[in-house]
């Protein structure tokens, strides 16, 4: 490890670490159902195949932004569609259910194995309302691009940039700008 003439860690053949570090959101599993290929009813496509259809012109793309009541016509679209999706949390209980089976503990605990299930158990409804600003902005960026293309998704999507809020932020303070840009030597 070595340090710049300005006063910066450099460590060998560990890359550039950022002055200001920002941890990218996790992609909601349902999210990555509806967007993806996984989807077997393709009911995100369809939403937005239709609401293209009924909508000739749309706010401009840093504005455009999908109402409540859209919101809720996707959603009523996709339980309409039964539309299913793998969550990680009954994979992993099913394997740690498994385990407890080979270890001789699943009759012990076979009522907490039960409610657990209970509790962790499908709903599509509660998964769509508790991503919903995720899963909005995923349909906003689609129908963005279709009307705007690339450049559009992208102003349409830099609302929502973590990265772009917090470089934003920064750049309008000062002395926290100034402590990056001179940092104490060592």
């Amino acid at each position: 490890m070595f340090y710049t003439a300005g006063g910066r860690e450099v460590r060998d053949g560990g890359g550039v670490k950022p002055d200001v570090e920002v941890k990218p959101d996790s992609l909601p599993n349902i999210a990555f159902y509806l967007a993806g290929a996984r989807d077997s009813n393709e009911v995100m496509l369809n939403y937005e195949v239709d609401y293209i259809a009924k909508h000739p012109a749309i706010a401009p793309a840093k504005e455009f932004s999908l109402t409540d009541a859209d919101y809720d016509e996707f959603k009523t679209r996709v339980l309409k569609a039964n539309f299913q999706y793998d969550r990680e949390t009954e994979k992993y209980l099913k394997d740690l259910e498994k385990l407890a089976k080979f270890e001789g503990y699943y009759d012990d605990a076979k009522a907490e194995f039960e409610a657990l299930k209970k509790k962790l158990s499908h709903n599509v409804a509660k998964d769509l309302d508790y991503n919903k600003d995720y899963i909005k902005h995923l349909l906003e960026n689609d129908i963005v691009s279709a009307y705007y293309f690339q450049r559009g998704a992208i102003q349409n999507s830099m609302r929502y940039d973590k990265q772009i809020k917090e470089a934003v932020k920064l750049l309008n303070s000062p002395s926290e700008y100034e402590k990056i840009l001179h940092p104490v030597k060592k």
